[in-house]
Parts: structure tokens; C-alpha cells; sequence
């Protein structure tokens, strides 16, 4: 699995394709499928935990929306509850994993490759980089919050005020500064120059895309002969 490695070309058009169809009624047979797909990208990567909670949540979810499909009532809204977030597992699933796999040079390297603007590139990259960095700040916030002995989760409805102080406060002062942070680096490193670069990350297609290529290809036959 180490060798599956695709582009991030790939990648976004992915992202693109299950983000497009949301309106589209898939079967759970076609979902299952999907599943398996989004599982073998996250073991090729080695989020195994990721992998055990995708399986988890995908049974719950179905388990749910097949009990109620002949309720009436409170049931139907548990119903469609489950099948929306069932439907929306799989685009925010290959979302984290292009978070997850991504190097921001090859995303860079790819959206120079397109022709695509700097004034679009830079913040994107920003972007990009934004909620990684954030979620670590918010690790760390976690983490102190715990040395001082405040409680997170649902024990944190005791304690709503130090919740409030400790945690919403300092994420607040680390977005700005995060922004800043990154749009100063971007900035450092040359990108808004211009002239031909030379990128360390190749954007060429691999045989794993085509492997991709073909799935999706598969994937659009089943859905058009249901």
C-alpha cells in the first residue's frame, strides 16, 4: 500500500465528483461500494483508527435509516437524518484524506501547472494550511486545559464559564494569528513572484489515478444502470 500514492490532481477531483453528486440518490449497494474505496485511501495512508470509525459510523448510520424507513412520526426525521449524513460521510471522508495527504508544494506545483492565478493560489494555500494549524492549536489548548485540571466534553456543561475562558477565548486570538502566521510565510517563501519555478513534488499521473480513473468510470456505468 505504500506504493498508492496519487496526485493531487487526483485528489481534487475526487473532492469534486462526490461533492457534485450529493444530490444524486445513491443505493447502499453503490455506498458500500464508495466505503470500500474510501477505506483502501485511508490504509494506504495508515489512518487505521479513521478506518474503524468510518466502518463503525457507516453501520450505525445504515442500521438507523433501514429500523425506521416503515415508521411514522419522530422515526422519519431519524430516518432522513440518517441517510443525509450517510450521503455526506463519503465527500467530508475524501476531504480529511486530502487534508491527511497533501503536501502544499504539490498542491501549489498543480495549480500553477493549471494556469491559475496567484491572487487565487495564495489564499488557498493559506487556506489549505489553515485547519491543520488550527486544530493543533486547539490540541494544545486542550492539553493545558487538562494540566489546570478543566474539564472537556460533557463535563464541561459543569463548568461553562472556565470553559468559555480557557478554550473559545485563546482559539479566538490563535485565528487571527494563525491567518497572519501563514499568509506572512507564503509570502517569505517567494510565491508571489513571478517567473518559472521549479517544483521538488511531481505532478505527473500515476498508475494508481488510473486505477482511480477506472473506478470512477465503474462507479458512473452502475449508477446510470440502476
Amino acid at each position: 500500500m505504500k506504493k498508492f500514492k496519487l496526485s493531487t490532481g487526483t485528489k481534487f477531483g475526487l473532492l469534486l465528483f462526490y461533492t457534485s453528486t450529493l444530490t444524486i440518490f445513491f443505493t447502499t449497494k453503490l455506498e458500500i461500494l464508495n466505503m470500500v474505496m474510501i477505506l483502501l485511501l485511508f490504509f494506504s495512508i495508515r489512518k487505521w483508527k479513521y478506518c474503524v470509525k468510518a466502518i463503525f459510523g457507516f453501520i450505525v448510520l445504515t442500521g438507523i435509516y433501514y429500523f425506521t424507513r416503515n415508521m411514522l412520526g419522530v422515526a422519519q426525521v431519524f430516518h432522513t437524518w440518517a441517510l443525509i449524513v450517510r450521503r455526506l460521510l463519503i465527500p467530508f471522508s475524501i476531504g480529511y484524506y486530502v487534508i491527511l495527504s497533501t503536501n502544499i508544494s504539490s498542491v501549489m506545483a498543480s495549480l500553477e501547472k493549471l494556469k491559475i492565478p496567484k491572487t487565487i493560489i495564495i489564499p488557498l494555500i493559506v487556506m489549505f494550511r489553515y485547519m491543520p494549524a488550527l486544530n493543533d492549536e486547539y490540541s494544545n489548548i486542550k492539553n493545558a486545559m487538562k494540566i489546570r485540571g478543566i474539564e472537556i466534553g460533557l463535563k464541561s456543561l459543569k463548568t461553562p464559564q472556565l470553559t468559555l475562558e480557557y478554550l473559545l477565548v485563546p482559539l479566538l486570538f490563535s485565528t487571527s494569528n494563525i491567518g497572519e502566521e501563514l499568509s506572512q510565510a507564503a509570502f517569505s517563501k517567494g510565491i508571489s513572484l513571478d517567473g518559472k519555478k521549479e517544483r521538488y513534488f511531481s505532478t505527473q499521473l500515476t498508475k494508481s489515478d488510473v486505477l482511480i480513473f477506472i473506478y470512477l468510470i465503474f462507479f458512473i456505468f452502475l449508477l446510470i444502470r440502476r
